[in-house]
């Protein structure tokens, strides 16, 4: 009988496991309702356990790689520690969160050593001097200012979303909720919970406290945004895009408000920063850092896993002049998608986790927002309209947000109806769209197109009622970029007719000067439009978050122990309101859910304490009974603002 070397033994098993675990992944995939997560997920194992051993193998037989291979399998075993430590998490999150942590440090160091092995990388070189230092420092503090003056006042109303969140991350304060790798209210990842929690602790329990997080990410992705044009274009571009962002209303508008949407510029600049410097350079730390930041990125807002597609569909782009020169896949080099995956893996594992477990949490906003067969067959039958027609109408809002459609989401400006931007700068930008279409050969114009195109498809046409401007918030740097293109290339048109000077150079100055002025002008008017415009009229949510908004306000001033009855359904739930909960924590409500016809059925008042009785303006004639049963209660109007 033959017998067979240890290793061919070992190939035959590993090769035999993945095509179980694909098998097992299309299998998920073919449910009546499918598992669309955790089948890819299987899927792709099965693809890494397929390749991953023999590129190592390889690598393990140069000396060299050795001690960056030690420490990415420290890396694994990290993560393979979390994993464990947060299926078996008791009372504290301390020991998981330390070990990832760890682990995401241990792989970047891993990445560093690869580096430090290979001798044909070019130097890091990207141009960096004390004027890009001190435009981001300028821009950024310009963002900050715009961005916690009179946080807790402008926007006055805090809206009902901002009330959930702050809510769980009072859960967080209280030991309550312990998992920062799980998914929360409405299938968030709770660690922005965890870290709106610790913004209150430094900041202050307020409303204040819990908006302060948002308005230092908000103001963080002023200087990654100069960085990533400053890597794709020039100085001027990158100052004109992070000024723009640093005063654009609707970017300083999410900046105050206690969401995590706002997360979204910060990690989509940092990871498409890192992987062009990865592009350049050919170091496996940029690839492992951009696969890092997109882990990272999936824990707060949804919209991000956008970028997950975006750097698959970047890659391909990058490849295909590489495959015109040299068709063969040999030549093909699987490290950069390697680091960036195994990245991406280092940082989601324990999110990961939590959506095997629970694959219906992975789709929960999609299911919720998202167009399915259903949706538009009531649709057709409720506007006569066909198919095609509704999707014409999803497209045009979609695409058109900036320039013609108002906003549809309670979150901004729905009451003014007007688009996200207006007059010059939508003009600009539409220009500057252009611009970058008609150089679309060039890859660094492929990078904001193809940002603005996806996230215009995933988060405007394929989403009921376009445009929301909770889900175009990651767009706000590439339509910054996109009106500074338009600007400098206009500048540079001038400066190109201008006659030269007697030394033989442009006068460049005066056209530096104009620049100036004009975005200058552009500031002003966003500036204003903001604060002197909306914020006075502001109008967040609707006549339900008006009433708690007032309400609560109204509570927060009584005693703590106060008891208040509030007649509100089915109108409105006093639990229903997490501002009310939020704001006037200290205070014992109550829903009181049948009419009240005569004396006797008005709740009792509770002794040493005040009772009050909220009643809305629709059963306002409720009122009346609640006075013959108190006659010596006192009566006040609440009104927002």
């Amino acid at each position: 009988m033959p017998t067979f070397p240890r290793h061919f033994l070992q190939t035959l098993a590993r090769i035999a496991t993945a095509l179980m675990l694909a098998l097992l992944g299309q299998s998920q995939l073919e449910r009546v309702e499918p598992r669309i997560f955790s089948g890819l997920l299987l899927v792709v194992a099965a693809a890494v356990l397929l390749w991953m051993p023999q590129a190592l193998a390889r690598l393990w037989r140069e000396p060299r790689y050795r001690p960056a291979l030690a420490l990415l399998a420290v890396s694994t075993a990290c993560v393979a520690a979390t994993l464990h430590l947060h299926s078996a998490m008791g009372a504290s999150a301390t020991r998981p969160v330390a070990v990832w942590l760890i682990g995401m440090a241990v792989f970047l160091v891993a990445c560093r050593r690869f580096d430090h092995a290979r001798d044909d990388l070019p130097p890091l070189n990207i141009g960096w001097t004390r004027r890009d230092t001190f435009i981001v420092a300028s821009a950024t503090a310009i963002a900050l200012a715009l961005r916690v003056i009179s946080l807790d006042r402008a926007p006055l109303t805090f809206s009902g979303d901002e009330g959930q969140m702050a809510m769980e991350a009072v859960r967080v304060g209280l030991g309550e909720l312990l998992d920062p790798f799980a998914t929360g209210w409405l299938g968030h990842p709770t660690l922005w919970f965890f870290l709106q929690s610790f913004s209150m602790n430094v900041f202050g329990d307020s409303v204040f406290g819990v908006r302060m997080i948002s308005a230092l990410l908000g103001s963080a992705s002023i200087g990654s945004t100069y960085f990533f044009a400053r890597l794709l274009y020039n100085r001027r571009v990158a100052a004109l895009t992070a000024i723009l962002l640093a005063t654009y209303h609707f970017h300083i508008h999410f900046s105050r408000m206690a969401l995590n949407n706002i997360a979204d510029p910060l990690f989509g600049t940092l990871i498409l920063s890192f992987l062009i410097l990865g592009c350049r350079t050919r170091r496996f730390s940029m690839f492992g850092l951009t696969g890092l930041l997109l882990g990272l990125a999936l824990y707060f807002y949804p919209g991000a896993r956008l970028f997950v597609i975006l750097v698959f569909c970047l890659g391909l782009l990058r490849l295909i002049p590489y495959l015109r020169r040299a068709p063969q896949a040999r030549l093909i080099n699987p490290w950069p998608a390697a680091f960036i995956g195994a990245g991406l893996v280092v940082a989601a594992a324990p999110l990961l986790q939590t959506f095997v477990r629970h694959p219906q949490e992975f789709m929960a906003r999609v299911t919720v927002e998202g167009i399915s067969r259903h949706w538009l067959e009531t649709e057709m039958a409720r506007t006569g309209q066909t198919a095609l027609q509704i999707f014409w109408h999803q497209f045009k809002h979609a695409s058109l947000a900036f320039n013609s459609y108002p906003d549809s989401d309670p979150f901004y400006d729905q009451a003014h109806l007007r688009p996200l931007l207006w007059g010059a700068a939508a003009a600009l930008m539409l220009l500057g769209f252009l611009c970058a279409v008609f150089r679309l050969r060039r890859w660094a114009y492929q990078v904001p197109v193809l940002w603005f195109c996806l996230a215009v498809f995933f988060g405007g046409m394929m989403l009921r009622l376009p445009p929301g401007s909770a889900r175009y918030g990651t767009l706000t740097p590439v339509v910054c970029l996109f009106i500074a293109l338009a600007i400098s290339q206009v500048l540079q048109q001038i400066e190109a007719a201008m006659p030269l000077s007697t030394a033989g150079r442009r006068r460049s100055l005066p056209i530096n000067l104009a620049g100036a002025a004009f975005i200058a002008y552009l500031s002003a008017v966003s500036i204003n439009s903001y604060f002197n415009d909306y914020i006075p009229h502001e109008r967040l949510g609707g006549v339900n978050t008006h009433a708690a908004n007032a309400l609560a306000v109204y509570l927060k001033e009584q005693p703590a122990g106060a008891k208040v009855y509030f007649p509100g359904p089915p109108r409105m739930s006093y639990r229903g309101f997490a501002t009310l909960s939020f704001i006037a924590r200290d205070v014992i409500g109550q829903d009181v859910t049948p009419t009240l016809q005569i004396p006797q059925t008005v709740p009792p008042a509770i002794a040493d304490h005040p009772t009050i009785y909220a009643v809305l303006p629709g059963r306002r004639n409720e009122l009346s009974i609640i006075k013959k049963r108190y006659p010596g209660g006192e009566s006040k109007t609440l009104t927002w603002p």
